[in-house]
């Protein structure tokens, strides 16, 4: 934003700007860590947020020059706290300035992979922003945000129809349609089903938890078809018989596998889908990796994948393949 402001209002700066400004900050108004600037007081940022909401050269500068998603992001949601105050009119003044800076910075990196091998996230994820721009299209009824959020659905569905998501974030946007009757009322065409249409073409990765969002969702969705239930039976028919004892070898912790564990008795308990020998895996997996942890060099210990015989359909899952041959 600096060298944008500069620009802007005519005045120099230099290559040490940044790092003069955080000297001069440190220790009465921010602290300094490895890798972030965090503000000493809440007050402060109550002090930055009050000053975005009543200056709406403030506000088209950092939408003008936000280099992140998120920088435009973070000024929605204060917008929304009051949507009749200043900053919601500042936002949406410069329609075309708006879209063309979001255009720039939306669907990009959003995280990085740090010398640790440990994730920093740098902007929102690509799903949240489809989210956020639901909402705000929704909120504003703009036909320009509207747009913004089919050009995300666009880059989220791959050139073979599938989605680039996780089965659960999939659910999450769908969900966040289903609360926004405005947008699938102007949306051409239909974003819930293009969404649900690209999260059901390849179910074949599908986790546990996946799956019980899936199938809580279809309880509750109005819009879901006989052929929606025919892929899904087909592809939870792969997923007991096949899948899901490779999801327990891909689960390398005990938490990790107690977790899957919860997952798994959900989907029995709750959907009637008949896990009990994938559950007594898990369950056997957890006591050893228990057992060997602590002592383990290296994590090299890998127990192969059991063979076990396979759970024949239960009441409910019967009811459920022959519910598609109901007219």
């Amino acid at each position: 934003m600096h060298p944008y402001r500069a620009k802007k209002y005519g005045f120099e700066i230099s290559p040490h700007d940044f790092r003069d400004a955080l000297k001069e900050l440190e220790g009465s108004f921010i602290t300094l860590a490895a890798t972030e600037v965090r503000l000493l007081n809440p007050s402060l940022r109550d002090f930055v947020e009050n000053l975005l909401r009543t200056n709406a050269d403030y506000v088209r500068d950092v939408v003008a020059s936000a280099t992140r998603f998120n920088h435009i992001g973070h000024l929605w949601t204060l917008a929304k706290e009051k949507p009749g105050g200043g900053l919601m009119s500042s936002l949406m003044s410069d329609i075309d300035l708006l879209t063309a800076s979001i255009k720039r910075v939306f669907c990009g990196k959003h995280y990085i992979f740090t010398q640790q091998k440990e994730i920093k996230y740098l902007d929102l994820s690509v799903d949240a922003q489809l989210r956020l721009l639901i909402d705000w299209a929704e909120t504003t009824k703009s036909h320009a945000i509207l747009n913004l959020a089919s050009s995300v659905i666009d880059h989220l569905i791959e050139e073979d129809g599938t989605l680039s998501l996780g089965l659960d974030e999939a659910v999450d946007c769908i969900e966040a349609l289903d609360k926004a009757p405005w947008v699938q009322q102007n949306a051409a065409p239909d974003f819930r089903r293009r969404m649900l249409d690209a999260a059901l073409k390849d179910l074949s990765f599908a986790s546990a938890y996946g799956w019980v969002r899936l199938l809580r969702y279809e309880q509750l969705c109005a819009a879901w078809l006989v052929a929606d239930t025919t892929i899904v039976d087909a592809a939870l028919k792969e997923y007991k018989t096949k899948r899901v004892y490779e999801e327990i070898g891909d689960n390398e912790s005990a938490g990790q596998l107690e977790d899957l564990n919860t997952y798994l008795t959900q989907l029995q308990d709750d959907f009637g889908i008949s896990l009990s020998d994938a559950i007594s895996q898990v369950e056997e997996e957890i006591a050893e990796k228990s057992r060997h942890e602590d002592s383990a060099e290296g994590g090299g210990f890998m127990r192969p994948t059991k063979q076990v015989p396979l759970d024949p359909p239960n009441e409910n899952e019967v009811r459920r393949m022959f519910r598609t041959l109901i007219s």
